[in-house]
């Protein structure tokens, strides 16, 4: 990239102010960037596992964090501007405590730099510090990455790896670096209640980072509903809006919410049930259009029974729009998954495949249950089964 002059007004003044001098106003004020705290939630216990630090500026130009850390690559000025938020950072580590882990932020191209490499030696032990490599620009192991990856390794540090499943955090980076903590980016996050796709898709980076002996980590939860599903779907971390903005000091996590993550957590481990695999999906007046959206969406009487299921027209020469199911099988969110199953595939060819509805012991509307998210239940009590049996 070739850096542009770019000059934009002051906050507070009409006088341009080029980037160039901005920059070096930050540099030159030892407080900047502000550094705040958002916490990382451990949803099998529900409570902070750890904080990912993040940079704030306060001007002279008013811009989002990444825009200034642009900014500092064109003008030259990202070793230094980087290197001095992760020795702050590790100087925040002695308020923190032992249990917790600390992330930092850093492009990839520049830990050989000289400024970046000494300001992680500053940190002495890196025991509690997770590297995460921003995915800003395409980057691999070689060219003498992998020797500084080794080398944080060695000092006690995780590697992390950002936005997986978005833009350069493509599969074959996974491959190449072996993160040992993934964050599923958040356009996979975003809707992941109502989005089957999504779902199967941090399925199978839940599996990819299983099998590299990794945690991931579902970011911008923003709804319950999204973080329900993510609990569902076995995801250990999660860090996002709903469970804590970044803060100048260390949260915690709200008694009411780790309630709920807690008995979310034990609903999904409960795999038996239907409970543990339900979807939220729209309830429909009778004569209502359907809402905008990709998934299941369910017509209720006055009372909130379900009366008729509507199915998104899925062919690429369909029209976005829902059409009726032929039938609706209804379930109880208490059916053993293995007899849901069994009713579902008793149905004939033409809807068999369709979701199950699933109510409470009233009657009323509780969501969706896909056919996949139930065999997916189906082979995670198999795999349980084998399991006890392979015990000595």
């Amino acid at each position: 990239m070739t850096a542009v002059d770019l000059t934009l007004p002051a906050a507070g003044s009409e006088s341009p102010v080029t980037w160039d001098e901005a920059l070096r106003t930050v540099l030159d004020d030892p407080a900047q960037p502000a550094l705040v705290y958002q916490p990382i939630v451990d949803l099998a216990r529900a409570r902070v596992a750890g904080y990912e630090c993040l940079a704030r500026f306060s001007g002279p130009l008013q811009a989002p964090p990444d825009v200034w850390f642009q900014q500092a690559h064109l003008y030259g000025c990202a070793e230094e501007m980087e290197a001095r938020v992760v020795r702050r950072a590790l100087e925040e580590r002695r308020h923190l405590e032992e249990s917790r882990f600390l992330t930092v932020n850093i492009t990839p191209t520049l830990l050989p730099s000289e400024p970046v490499r000494a300001a992680f030696a500053s940190g002495g032990d890196l025991t509690g510090v997770v590297v995460e490599l921003t995915e800003h620009v395409q980057y691999d192991s070689g060219d003498g990455l992998a020797a500084h990856l080794d080398a944080l390794r060695a000092a006690g540090a995780l590697i992390a790896m950002d936005d997986a499943g978005s833009g350069y955090a493509g599969l074959s980076q996974l491959l190449d670096v072996r993160p040992q903590l993934v964050k599923l980016d958040r356009a996979l996050v975003e809707d992941i209640d109502t989005d089957a796709a999504k779902a199967s898709m941090a399925r199978l980076f839940g599996a990819i980072t299983g099998s590299l002996d990794a945690w991931l980590l579902a970011e911008g939860i923003e709804r319950v509903e999204e973080l329900e599903t993510c609990i569902a779907l076995g995801i250990p971390l999660a860090q996002g809006y709903l469970l804590g903005r970044p803060a100048a000091t260390f949260t915690e996590l709200p008694d009411e919410l780790a309630a709920r993550i807690l008995l979310a957590a034990r609903r999904a481990d409960d795999v038996t049930l239907v409970r543990a695999v339900l979807r939220t999906a729209p309830a429909l007046a009778p004569g209502s259009a359907p809402a905008p959206s990709d998934g299941p969406q369910v017509v209720v009487d006055e009372y909130g029974c379900p009366t008729s299921l509507l199915l998104p027209l899925r062919r690429a020469d369909d029209a976005p729009e829902h059409r009726a199911a032929a039938g609706m099988l209804l379930v109880r969110d208490d059916t053993p998954v293995h007899d849901a199953a069994r009713r579902a595939m008793a149905r004939p060819a033409a809807n068999r495949l369709d979701p199950l509805v699933c109510v409470d012991d009233r009657g009323l509307l509780l969501g969706t249950v896909g056919i996949d998210d139930l065999t997916n239940a189906l082979a995670t009590l198999v795999e349980r089964t084998l399991e006890g049996e392979n015990r000595p």
